[in-house]
């Protein structure tokens, strides 16, 4: 399969000897515009314990990790904490499962993806996805 060409929200395809025509936006984002650089770098934290919540207004959620930071895949000022935002449409699942960790003392990993400018004067990396170890 070979990309033909990009053109107006519409990507055209060659397969062999006939034209499939797809109205897929995502697929004529990543081939038109080529996609952002964060979502391109984003990453693995690691499994963490959680040592610390931290609720910032109506904002976002903090996580501090217990020991090391958590990698750094988009290269944000700082990996020592990571951000779930409350626009996030999984917000309250992400925090709950954090909590669980955190009052369970069980490790968490995130996938992250960009970073979000923090009031503290350095960048911190979004969470994407969130997954919770057993004991």
């Amino acid at each position: 399969m070979a990309v033909k060409y990009c053109n107006e929200g519409s990507l055209r395809v060659k397969n062999l000897a006939h034209h499939v025509k797809y109205n897929i936006a995502a697929a004529v984002f990543i081939f038109c515009v080529g996609g952002s650089s964060a979502a391109l770098a984003a990453g693995d934290a690691g499994f963490r314990k959680v040592r610390d919540i931290h609720i910032e207004g109506t904002v976002y959620a903090v996580v501090y990790p217990s020991g090391s930071a958590f990698a750094n895949p988009d290269g944000c000022g700082s990996s020592n904490l990571a951000i779930i935002q409350t626009s996030d449409g999984q917000y309250n699942q992400k925090l709950a499962l954090a909590l669980t960790a955190l009052a369970q003392g069980t490790q968490v990993d995130f996938w992250l993806n960009g970073c979000l400018n923090t009031p503290w004067g350095y960048s911190a990396p979004i969470v994407y996805a969130v997954d919770v170890s057993g004991p």
